[in-house]
């Protein structure tokens, strides 16, 4: 498997996490709004900011995979 290949394998499966990882936010986010919940509301920010830290890898991996297939 070519470098571009495996990069785009890693990439699909960073983004099924980001799926996970954004279900879980959206749970913990509804959580703290039906009651409250201080912990939950932190945890959902915390989630949220994986998420963000998940795709930045997934552009960083395609992005070096192709400038090494160039």
């Amino acid at each position: 498997m070519g470098e571009i290949d495996s990069a785009v394998a890693a990439v699909d499966a960073l983004d099924d996490a980001v799926v996970n990882i954004g279900g879980c936010a959206r749970a913990l986010s509804l959580e703290a709004a039906l009651d409250g919940s201080e912990i939950c509301a932190m945890a959902a920010q915390v989630l949220d900011q994986a998420a963000d830290d998940v795709r930045r890898v997934s552009r960083w991996l395609l992005a070096d995979a192709s400038e090494g297939d160039a």
